[in-house]
Parts: C-alpha cells; sequence; structure tokens
C-alpha cells in the first residue's frame, strides 16, 4: 500500500484553519501570544464561543507563520488515525514527509504496543524534514482530552519535539497533558 492509499481515508477539510470573520483585532492577545514561537505547547482554553479559533487563526496569519491546522473530532481518539492526519496536515507543507512514519503504522499490529516506535520516528522524521518554525494546531481538543493513548503520545511527542515545532491546543477544558514538568522547563505558554 502506497503512502497515498494510507492517507486515503483523511478528510482534507479537518486540515483547514476556519476563515477569519471581520473582528477587531485583539492586539494584547496577539503580541502575548508571540511567546509561543518559544515554547513547545501554548494552551488556549475557554469556553464555546470565545474566540479561541479565531485568536490563533488571527496569530498566525498575522505573523505569516507556517502551520498545520487539525480540527480534532471524536473519532480521533484512535491514535492511527491521529498520527496519520498530522502526517497528512505536515504533507501540506512537505509532500514527502511521512513516508517511514506511515510505513510502520501500517505494519503495526498493535498500535497501542507499537507506539513509542511509531511517535519515535514521526519525531526523527520531524526534526530532519522541518528546518523553520511549524505551527500545529489541535483545535477542539476537548473531544480527544480523555483518550490516554492520545494523552500518553502528545506527552511522549512533547518530551522529544524537535525545536522548530510548537503545538497550540485550543480546547474547552484544561488539557491531561502533563503540563507542570512542561510549566517548569518553561516550555508552557497558557
Amino acid at each position: 500500500m502506497g503512502s497515498d492509499e494510507a492517507l486515503a481515508g483523511i478528510l482534507r477539510t479537518k486540515l483547514y484553519a476556519p476563515r477569519l470573520p471581520d473582528i477587531i483585532p485583539r492586539e494584547k492577545l496577539l503580541q502575548e501570544l508571540d511567546a509561543s514561537r518559544k515554547a513547545k505547547l501554548t494552551t488556549i482554553v475557554a469556553g464555546a464561543g470565545y474566540g479561541k479559533s479565531t485568536l490563533a487563526a488571527s496569530f498566525l496569519t498575522a505573523r505569516k507563520a507556517p502551520y498545520v491546522w487539525y480540527q480534532l473530532e471524536y473519532t480521533d481518539r484512535d491514535l492511527s488515525e491521529f498520527i496519520a492526519y498530522l502526517v497528512a496536515g505536515i504533507r501540506m507543507h512537505d509532500s514527502g514527509f511521512g513516508e517511514e512514519t506511515l510505513g510502520r503504522l501500517r505494519a503495526a499490529e498493535n498500535i497501542a504496543g507499537e507506539s513509542k516506535i511509531i511517535l519515535t520516528t514521526l519525531i526523527s522524521e520531524m526534526d530532519a524534514n522541518i528546518e523553520e518554525d511549524l505551527f500545529v494546531v489541535l483545535d477542539d481538543f476537548q473531544g480527544v482530552n480523555e483518550s490516554k493513548q492520545i494523552i500518553e503520545a502528545l506527552d511522549f511527542l512533547l518530551s522529544h519535539l524537535p525545536p522548530s515545532l510548537h503545538l497550540i491546543i485550543l480546547s474547552r477544558e484544561k488539557p491531561e497533558l502533563d503540563l507542570a514538568r512542561l510549566a517548569a522547563r518553561r516550555e508552557l505558554l497558557s
């Protein structure tokens, strides 16, 4: 199975940033988000309708920052689907990205049992291929926040993320990630 077949089930519209409505720019918040360039993880947590997605999209657009936007749903609690969407999002910037990761995903008989190998491969490919800052936005994170597999995978990714990658999590509830460790290392903006 080729990489195009491995990504055949990807709904590309889940990888589109929201359209920006005509809004009054929130310059103070946009300036605060500038610090996300130095952080591994930025979290924006607020209730529905508070403008989390609009703020993040405004920041990325205003700063002309390259990004991957991943609109999460409850179905993304499956680790193989989650990783496939991350690879597909990064492929929008680098069409050859993720071949080895997708190969490991296809070959895995037990995704949970082989997750560290798959994630290590993903991190290695990120490190080898992403030289300039790239933001990965995980929108509506509350949809996967209770998935032990996703939380463990993201904690592992955040522990080993290349310096050129920055995660932004948008959620209605505080992520169940190991935020204390990131805060202690000054790798968290929330």
